[in-house]
């Protein structure tokens, strides 16, 4: 039964490479470059590769073709003469184990490799619960209108030192951090970069982040996989 999980997994890897590489062909092809279009074309991609399994079902063992089920053939009986010393001793007489397949070490690696990724998932999740009360609350900006749209979305924007780029998260109560030389920089730059974080806001992206983020981990061993959710994310930006 292990074995038939894994071919079907392998399968199913290679149906999601080759929607992947369809996909980037179609991508390249289309002359429609809008954000939205191509976040909207990868997010269908990534949808489709996952629901490729109900599309064409695993097939369970009991299903297979008679021809692909092995043959019953007599297999003689191992008949295990007792010492003689040992049996009037009473020991019971040691079976020997059988040896470890495989497909279980493949199947335990897995395993392993999926709970990997989602501790490390969880700790990331824990770093970013402690920045919440990051660096200084924004209180004023060379694009206010911005930044009180930003207040209105429900989100705490701060500004804090050493950080490169704006990072945005939280569902119920969003966090915006952002780098703090960005209160030097000209206003019309202030106003694109707090505007793109509201956008990402009010689309509740850090929800859709989370999901593909346990999806990647839970599917690690999948380069498909990987490759779509980093263009989904790509597109979002």
């Amino acid at each position: 039964m292990t074995e038939l999980a894994l071919s079907n997994l392998v399968a199913w890897s290679v149906q999601v490479a080759l929607v992947a590489v369809v996909a980037t062909a179609i991508a390249r092809l289309t002359p429609i470059d809008a954000p939205i279009v191509r976040y909207t074309w990868w997010r269908a991609v990534l949808v489709a590769a996952l629901l490729l399994p109900l599309i064409q079902p695993w097939q369970p063992i009991g299903l297979l073709p008679t021809s692909l089920l092995p043959i019953d053939e007599p297999v003689p009986a191992l008949v295990q003469t007792p010492d003689p010393i040992t049996a009037s001793a009473g020991t019971p007489a040691t079976v020997p184990r059988a040896p470890l397949q495989p497909s279980t070490v493949a199947a335990a690696v897995l395993v392993a490799g999926v709970l990997l990724r989602l501790a490390w998932l969880g700790i990331g999740l824990i770093r970013l619960k402690r920045l919440r009360t990051a660096g200084i609350q924004a209180l004023g900006s060379g694009a206010p209108e911005a930044l009180q749209m930003l207040r209105e979305a429900g989100a705490n924007v701060r500004y804090v030192d050493g950080l490169r780029q704006p990072v945005t998260f939280g569902i119920r109560h969003p966090v915006v951090l952002l780098p703090r030389r960005l209160e030097t920089m000209a206003a019309p730059i202030q106003r694109a970069v707090l505007v793109h974080e509201l956008w990402h806001v009010r689309r509740q992206d850090w929800r859709w982040s989370l999901a593909e983020e346990t999806v990647r981990a839970a599917l690690w061993f999948n380069p498909g996989i990987w490759y779509l959710v980093s263009r989904v994310q790509s597109a979002r930006e």
